[in-house]
């Protein structure tokens, strides 16, 4: 008895070992399939999923797919949860907020220029911009009835063509200027800068990958505090209600 004892709990534990390394030999055969097959790709990260078997994929630090434990199968999209009476909860949106937060709270904050709501701030939104866009520019005029609203808009800088030229030297301008905040406007408003200065340490190209990083393809991409990103250019008042509780909507 005492053997047969011994036997099932050895083989019970070789079972629980067995199992507690599969996640490990799974990330490693979709590393290598994934590197065979997608070549210049990073695989950035390889988690399970509570689907059995099935895997989540970061690529390049920004895309993400599902991928069978045998590397086999890959699908793109996102991992929603069926729950009867709660409908569906998007699992892979819920964790790139938190990826999104995340990054954005590692920001220090005298490296984003803020517009400080008018009294008590009742929601922030992170906002990569362009000084050159014209919707950003469009949004830019909008800041004080935000504001006014008690919305604090703290910009990072997200030059479209990337971190060097011209757009990016007037981004590093407006950063580096001695009042940000008025060079942030007169830019916007297409008005010629003085250089940066050469010692100045411009947060631009930081702030340009980091939203390379978040899934940034244009602008102004907006975020929330919490990371969930609203969209593009929204006009102020149709923003507004989907940025602050109890706010009515726009008839």
């Amino acid at each position: 008895m005492i053997r047969l004892l011994s036997a099932i709990l050895l083989g019970l534990s070789a079972t629980l070992a067995a199992a507690n390394d599969a996640p490990g030999k799974a990330e490693a055969t979709i590393r290598a399939k994934l590197a065979a097959t997608m070549k210049g790709t990073e695989i950035t990260a390889v988690t399970p999923t509570p689907v059995p078997g099935l895997y989540e994929v970061l690529l390049d630090g920004a895309e993400t797919a599902f991928v069978s434990a045998d590397g086999s199968y890959l699908v793109s999209g996102d991992l929603f949860q069926v729950a009867p009476g709660k409908g569906l909860t998007n699992l892979t949106e819920q964790k790139r907020a938190a990826k999104h937060r995340d990054a954005l709270a590692r920001v220090p904050d005298d490296q984003m220029i803020t517009f400080a709501a008018k009294g008590k701030e009742k929601v922030a939104l992170y906002v990569f911009t362009d000084v050159d866009c014209g919707y950003c520019r469009r949004m830019h005029q909008e800041v004080p009835q935000l504001n006014a609203a008690g919305v604090t808009v703290h910009y990072l800088a997200f030059p479209r063509a990337g971190a060097s030229g011209d757009t990016a030297r007037k981004m590093n301008a407006v950063w580096c200027a001695a009042d940000p905040k008025k060079a942030m406007t007169d830019s916007k408003r297409g008005m010629a800068l003085p250089a940066a200065a050469a010692l100045c340490q411009s947060p631009v190209a930081a702030q340009y990958k980091l939203g390379v990083a978040l899934g940034v393809r244009g602008t102004p991409a907006v975020f929330t505090a919490a990371g969930e990103q609203v969209g593009g250019y929204v006009p102020a008042a149709e923003l507004l209600p989907q940025v602050l509780p109890g706010q009515p909507a726009k008839r």
